[in-house]
């Protein structure tokens, strides 16, 4: 699994965080790679929903 930590925070910087600030879900500043999440009442209901699934 720690052979693929590399390509992981590669996709995670270059695809998925900038989708996830293209749609508002989160501020993602490149350069000093700080993340926030503002918080959001549809983003929470589907955390919860897929949580309640994996139980």
């Amino acid at each position: 699994m720690d052979s693929e930590a590399p390509q992981i925070a590669i996709e995670l910087r270059h695809t998925h965080l900038p989708m996830l600030a293209d749609a508002n879900a989160i501020t993602y500043d490149r350069g000093s790679e700080v993340v926030a999440y503002h918080g959001d009442d549809e983003i929470e209901a589907l955390l919860e929903f897929v949580a309640d699934r994996l139980e």
